[in-house]
């Protein structure tokens, strides 16, 4: 009988992690789990309160007291006064949202946080996190929902529950370092069970005990823990399932040379407060020293990051020479990894990021995103000229036909025009192209252009105009509207004369769903003008990830830091290490500090 493998992920489903009996009282939806909200919708919902509260102040912010913040009328405010600014300050107040139901901790414990000078500077915070803690829930409960985190440490309560009660059967946890606390308790829970075992991944058994303490204890400072050392997550968790490192038995001894190297690691990383150890380290023959830790490690030092990129593309592509080698390139930096797919496409060979990619970076996302940008900047030539290069345009000509019509247009009309809205007076534009067309000076290209190819251009700029209209003819309207009238643009921009693919391209269903999704979620209280709609818009594609499809080479990968601990493979190219990018450059949230964090019981930014 095969087992059932499943991520902690699956508990977003209804399915259990493991079979339940028969007669299992809890085989049916639990009722006593409410459903999740959607995501758009939260984020859509938080930022509208978000505006709210903005819009109510008369001023700039100076403090706030028990009576609310105090402003300044003769200064404007500048805190999420459009629905852009919102829709991120919104998401940094769901990111808290959740880290607070996920370490289960109660919002009174804000309260008191700051004294002293900070006391009415704090009140500010405190004061736009009643949206969090008033205003959000309410709006929950009348709607019988709850925050997808909640439903997930629900879910993980349940399925705990079921473990303690000893109805789950055989059960590993392989590979988590428990880094929230709803995850910690089911682990806990497994390791308890009689036929329960977590087996921890890549855990640090060479450090000595006494730097091992040093792990995640406050620095000698006192001020913020030392929280960024690699094992610190693993020492938690232990923490939390009530064992010893000692207690941890290794399932299998490592090969000579990768032991030696987790040692030499391991003494490359101590707390700092032991790094007077090195010392010994380096008289210990054998054990820690570079040479035998890092043999068969080659190192890279690139000018700039095209270089880079060449380097690993020349890495990965080497590795291929060899039939049956499987390589990988491991980054955090999807700027690097976009840079060696486009190296690798010199030998055409085309990867995937296990990643994705952003929806704004797509075919469709990108169109999408110049289209409404190209109104809010009022059409312009340069803009045009740069929405008319776009491949999936077609304004229902044929490919060939409007390809040479686009290009004709370009040169023409658009390059030196001036106007600063090249569709106000189309006549006028075109009959000075033409004037200037029969001008000796002119380029050859324009003089080149018949009878035929002028009606091409008029016909394209007509319906170029026609198309944007719907965008155009609207000042302010609500999100629904908007999104109405962005798609009637695009399915006019994109029409063509030739017969249509028989399925739509992945990018364009994905778009199409999230327009879907933003228009059943709208707000009638939100509004927006064009620019506003277009920052929001553009926020919305940064925000959606088009997951990788199978078209990627078969032995090559290109894998984020997590993914990477997921696959073995004979080459692994580590790109972007670099301060800032990998290790990361550490931010806290926008509401709670580092102290405050810790005196709330949250989890510390690393």
């Amino acid at each position: 009988m095969l087992p059932r493998i499943a991520p902690l992920g699956a508990l977003d489903e209804e399915t259990p992690l493991w079979p339940r009996d028969v007669e299992d009282e809890d085989a049916d939806v639990d009722p006593a789990i409410p459903p999740a909200i959607g995501d758009v919708a939260r984020r859509l919902r938080l930022t509208r309160l978000t505006l709210a509260w903005a819009r109510a102040l008369q001023g700039a912010i100076l403090w706030a007291d028990g009576a609310g913040p105090r402003v300044d009328e003769g200064e404007a405010n500048l805190v999420a006064t459009t629905p852009a600014a919102a829709l991120g300050l919104a998401g940094d107040l769901a990111a808290l949202i959740d880290e607070m139901i996920i370490e289960g901790i109660d919002w009174s414990r804000l309260d008191g946080l700051a004294a002293g000078d900070l006391d009415r500077y704090w009140a500010i915070t405190l004061d736009f996190l009643k949206i969090a803690r008033d205003a959000w829930p309410q709006i929950l409960r009348e709607q019988g929902l709850v925050d997808g985190a909640a439903r997930r440490a629900a879910l993980i309560a349940r399925e705990t529950a079921r473990l303690r009660a000893g109805r789950a059967g055989p059960v590993i946890a392989v590979g988590s370092t428990g880094t929230n606390a709803a995850t910690q308790r089911l682990l806990a829970a497994i390791a308890a069970a009689p036929q329960g075992a977590v087996v921890l991944p890549g855990l640090d058994v060479a450090l000595d005990d006494a730097s091992w303490n040093m792990i995640g204890a406050p620095e000698t400072s006192g001020l913020t823990p030392a929280a960024g050392h690699p094992q610190a997550a693993l020492k938690r968790l232990l923490e939390a399932l009530g064992v010893e490192r000692k207690q941890v038995a290794a399932l299998a001894r490592a090969p000579a040379a990768l032991a030696r190297r987790a040692a030499f690691l391991s003494d490359a990383m101590r707390p700092a407060d032991s790094t007077h150890l090195w010392r010994e380290a380096k008289q210990r023959p054998g054990e820690g020293d570079i040479a035998h830790g890092l043999a068969g490690v080659a190192l890279v030092e690139a000018a700039d990051e095209r270089e880079e990129a060449q380097a690993a593309a020349v890495a990965l592509r080497e590795a291929l020479e060899t039939p049956e080698r499987r390589a990988a390139l491991v980054t955090p930096d999807r700027r690097l990894a976009r840079r060696v797919q486009e190296e690798l496409r010199r030998w055409s060979v085309e990867t995937e990021e296990s990643g994705g990619t952003a929806l704004s970076r797509t075919p469709a996302g990108a169109l999408a995103r110049l289209v409404v940008e190209t109104v809010a900047d009022g059409c312009p030539a340069g803009r045009l000229a740069a929405l008319l290069a776009h491949a999936d345009l077609r304004l229902g000509f044929d490919a060939a036909r409007f390809d040479a019509a686009r290009t004709d247009l370009d040169a023409a009309v658009l390059r030196g025009a001036t106007a600063p809205d090249a569709l106000a007076d189309m006549p006028a534009l075109l009959a000075a192209a033409r004037a200037a067309a029969q001008e000796r000076r002119a380029h050859r290209a324009a003089r080149a252009l018949d009878a035929a190819r002028w009606r091409d251009v008029e016909t394209a700029m007509t319906r170029l105009s026609q198309a944007l209209a719907p965008l155009r003819d609207l000042s302010r309207a609500t999100l629904d509207v908007w999104l109405a009238a962005h798609r009637r643009a695009l399915a006019a921009l994109t029409e063509g004369a030739a017969e249509q693919p028989a399925a739509p391209r992945r990018d364009r269903l994905a778009l199409d769903e999230l327009m879907d999704a933003v228009a059943a979620a709208h707000d009638p209280a939100l509004d927006f003008d064009v620019a506003d709609y277009a920052a929001f818009l553009a926020r919305l594609l940064d925000a959606e990830t088009l997951a990788p499809d199978e078209a990627g080479h078969p032995r090559l990968q290109i894998l984020g830091a997590l993914e990477a601990r997921l696959v073995d493979v004979d080459l692994v190219v580590l790109g972007g290490l670099d301060e800032t990018i990998w290790p990361p450059a550490v931010t806290t949230d926008a509401f709670l500090n580092r102290p405050m964090r810790a005196a709330v019981g949250l989890s510390p930014p690393e």
